[in-house]
Parts: C-alpha cells; structure tokens; sequence
C-alpha cells in the first residue's frame, strides 16, 4: 500500500533532508516497524509512536516539557517531531522519527519513548505503530491542512508545558475515519432520543431510534460510573418523545435525578401511593399462573409451598374477595388443613416466607393507596428503597413489570411503554419466570432499560435480546466477560471498559459493526433542551 501526499510548509518537519517548502512525497510500508519514504531524491524511514496520556492522570504536562527539554539537547543526525493532529473525525499525538538508515529510526523512537516514559513516570505511554498502523496516521494527520505542530528537535525552542488530547487515553479507543464516520452519521442522525455525543468528537450527537428502544437497552456499570445517571436521561428524552416511561427505583435515586423535570410523578406505597399498573386482582384473574411463579421465585418457594400458594390463589380467583390479596391468601392458607405431615411443615415455611409481604409486617394500608395513571410524555417513578426486605422488593417490582406488560396486551396502557429497572438483576436473573417476557414484550409496544451493576448475574437470554447495550466503567473480570460476549469486534475492549470515566461509555449498537465510545449529556436532567 502506496500513499502519495503533498505537504505545503514543511520546513520544520523534514529539516536537513530538503530544503523545500512544498513537496510531493511518497510512502510505503517497509518490511520493518518503519514507513520507506521517498523525498525528491532522497530515501527517508519513518518509526511512529502514539503518545497517550494515562486515565485520570492530569500531572504529566511538567514532566513531558522536562522530557522534551532532554530531547532537543540531544545531538543525533535524525529528525524527532511531536505533532498533534486534530479534525472533527480524528485526534492523536503523534511521535516521528526520520532518518535516513532504517536501524537509525527504530533505535532513535526507542530511545526517546523510553526517555519520555522514563521521566514522565509512566504517566505518558508510547505505544508503537506497526507500519500499516503507521501509513494510516500519516494519512490523517499530515495529509490535514492544519496539522498543529507542537515540538521538533530540528528547531530549538523554549519548551513548554505540553497537554495531550482529551480522549488520548490509553488504552487509546479507535477512532473513526472519515469513512467510518459518513457510516456512523447515516444511523445515528436518524434518531431522536438523545443520550450524548462522541467521545471524540462533541459535535456529534448520539441519537437512538425507536426501534432501539423497543427492542431493549441494557446500561452496565460500576457503583458511581453514571448509569443511573444515563437511565434517567433515556427516561427523559423518551418521555419528551410521547413514551409512557415507568422507572422502578431500587435505592430511591431518581427524585434527585429528576428532580428538575416537570412530568414526573413518585408513588411509593409506604408513603401512600403506587401506580394503578400494579393491579393484583387482574394478574390473579387474567394470568394465574403468572403470579403464582413470579411469588415461586422471588420468596424462594419449594414444589410443596407453590402447590399450597397454588390452592389458595385459585380459591382467591373463584371468588368475589375485595382487599389486599396478600392478606387474603395468607387467611386462607392458615385456615387450610390437611392430616399429612409434609402439608403442615410447607404450610408453615409458606406462611412465614408469606409474612413480609403483608399489610401488618410492611405497615401499609394497600386498600388506602392512591393509585396513580399512567400517562404518555410523563415518567412514573415506582419507589421501593424504604421496603427493607430484599425478597419483597423483587416481588413487587417483578408484579408491577408483569402487570404492566398484562395491561398493554389488553391496550389498556397508552403506548409506547418504556419500562426502566433499577437492579435489574434482582428480577431478571436465570430463574425469574420475567426473563422470557424481554424476547415477547415488543409486539406490545414496550421497551425494557435493564440497568445493573452486576451483569453477569441476569440471565444471558435478558443480555442476548438487549440489542443496544451501554457500558459504563466495569471493575468485575466476570461482569466485563459476560458483556464482552454479545459485543462484535470486541478486541482490546476489556481494556478499554476498565478505563472510562463517569459519564463516558462503550455504546454497542446492532447496526454498527463496531462499538462507540460516547459522553452522556446530562442537560436534559437540568431541564435545559438542546
């Protein structure tokens, strides 16, 4: 592979080789770590390095001018330039060593690489471009018209502190070219929730479609990596967009999240209130069988303890009853009798496992709950963080997802429906009977957010059918493995899942044959609307 440029004004660059100003070059890949290039009349070799800043290490700048310092005092008959190169598709910092004898080149870019990240303290890496590596760099960067140059030893000056890229993390993400880019634009201006911008590039937005939405969202991420954070905003944007978003909020976040949006409404049935999608009498009437293996799974039931839960819910189902319906089977299975041993003992464990859910043990009067309607362009926010009990946290989350998903088939829910899950791992694990619903809901017009900070935990049936997935930081070797296996092209992501900041992500869509790395904005959240 060939690559002729012209290159106006690049005295400085090839200092000592030509004294031109313009010039016609070509390059090529030679059969070493180096580019062959050939200068008027001239046989030039190129090594290449990329300079990269660590995460969340701000205090290489003094260090790198000191390092720089060292370097242009150096007398060595090669040419060593630092150029920064930046487009709206591509940014990088670049080290070039020219020579004119091959061996010259890579011995010269070892040195100074060594030198830099010697004196830097590791806080700056080199990482070595293979030549095709290499060509496409040059291609980019000194191909561009306003090249930035930084530093060359050809030409001493006083050297200054030097700041690299902001997205020059390491490990450095791939970045797109322009081809690349022109075939990102074309989905991504298609959409209308928006949920932030390149990474790379600010002035690109990042739009989901409603195809992405119905067809499910995971966001994966560490305690403190944003995710919460990036749910609120698709809960925001979606319900700008006429959704009907409900959120099910484990730790009780999104009041503040939300705190600035005016469709949004907090029910919380200790304090009072929950949403009339929580509808027991109909899940009981419409699908028994349901109800029966969402109490199975979350309280944990043997075979012995379903079949008594099985015998009163029927008899709940047969008659007229009025109250809440926990209370109700709990009566009728404590006035159950039966002569057999293994009867009285499951009847027990059942009615203990039962306790919880009840009026008297979680002080709630459900008869006097305020229900509230859902509504389309609002957001219902289901608190459930002042219910210590894990085991009925999940029951109620899992039978508020279930009658929601009851009401939309019965169309008596306005559509879209988006249904965000905080903790989604604690009902959407391998055993939840919910975790088939995520491969169904969409004929109904429902979309699932599956947020977790435990991937690894919800079942791979729930992870496979999230076709748009948005990883934020992940610490867990197991969490990171078990994303990475529904994500194309997943080369060097690992690495790259364990370096991001809050705010950023890894954005994995399936019309993209590679993943994105994208900044969440949160203005949205601050009832600003770009």
């Amino acid at each position: 592979m060939n690559l002729e440029i012209v290159l106006g004004g690049v005295k400085s660059l090839f200092e000592g080789f030509t004294s031109r100003k313009s010039l016609s070059f070509v390059i090529e890949q030679s059969h070493n770590d180096t580019l062959r290039l050939e200068v008027s009349d001239k046989v030039l070799f190129l090594a290449l390095a990329e300079l990269v800043s660590k995460p969340q290490d701000n205090e290489y700048r003094n260090s790198l001018a000191q390092a720089l310092s060292t370097i242009a005092s150096r007398s060595v008959d090669s040419s060593c330039t630092i150029v920064t190169c930046v487009s709206r598709s591509y940014v990088a910092t670049l080290l070039m060593i020219i020579s004119k004898d091959l061996n010259e080149a890579l011995y010269q870019r070892d040195v100074v690489c060594a030198l830099i990240e010697t004196l830097t303290e590791g806080s700056v890496v080199c990482r070595l471009l293979k030549p095709r590596e290499a060509l496409t760099a040059i291609q980019r960067c000194l191909g561009l018209k306003h090249a930035i140059l930084l530093f060359d030893n050809t030409t001493p000056r006083s050297i200054l502190p030097m700041e690299l890229h902001r997205s020059a993390y390491w490990p450095i993400p791939s970045v797109l070219g322009y081809e690349d880019l022109e075939f990102v634009l074309q989905y991504l201006e298609k959409g209308k929730i928006k949920i932030g911008t390149l990474l790379e590039n600010s002035d690109i937005e990042v739009l989901l479609k409603d195809e992405h939405l119905l067809r499910h969202i995971a966001v994966f991420g560490s305690t403190g990596s944003g995710k919460s954070t990036t749910a609120a905003v698709i809960a925001a944007q979606a319900s700008m967009n006429g959704y009907t978003v409900f959120v099910i909020d484990w730790h009780g976040e999104y009041f503040e999240l939300l705190k600035n949006l005016n469709n949004v409404v907090y029910t919380n049935p200790v304090k009072g209130s929950i949403p009339s999608a929580l509808d027991l009498t109909k899940l009981i009437r419409d699908d028994t069988l349901a109800f029966i293996e969402i109490l199975e799974s979350a309280l944990e039931l043997t075979p012995a303890q379903a079949h008594i839960l099985e015998d009163a819910v029927n008899y709940v189902k047969d008659k007229f009853t009025t109250g809440y319906l926990v209370d109700i089977l709990v009566d009728i299975v404590q006035s159950s009798s039966a002569s057999a041993r293994w009867y009285s003992e499951s009847r027990e464990a059942l009615l203990r496992k039962l306790k919880p859910l009840t009026s008297q043990y979680l002080r709630i009067r459900w008869d006097q709950c305020k229900t509230v309607e859902a509504a389309p362009n609002t957001i219902m926010v289901f608190d459930i963080s002042s219910i210590p009990n894990t085991r009925v946290r999940k029951t109620l989350a899992a039978l508020l997802v279930r009658s929601i998903t009851l009401k939309s088939q019965y169309n008596e829910l306005p559509k879209p429906i988006l249904i965000i899950v905080d903790e989604a791992h604690n009902i959407f694990d391998s055993k939840s009977p919910l975790s088939v619903l995520v491969a169904e809901v969409r004929k109904w017009h429902i979309g699932f957010v599956i947020v977790t900070q435990s991937p690894s935990m919800v079942a791979s049936v729930v992870v496979k059918n999230t076709n748009t997935k948005i990883v934020h930081l992940l610490k867990s070797s197991q969490d990171v493995d078990s994303v990475l296996a529904t994500i194309p092209n997943r080369r060097n992501l690992a690495q790259i899942l364990s370096s991001l900041r809050p705010g950023e992500a890894l954005l994995s869509l399936p019309e993209l044959p590679l993943p994105l790395l994208v900044r969440i904005d949160t203005s949205v959240l601050r009832g600003v609307q770009k």
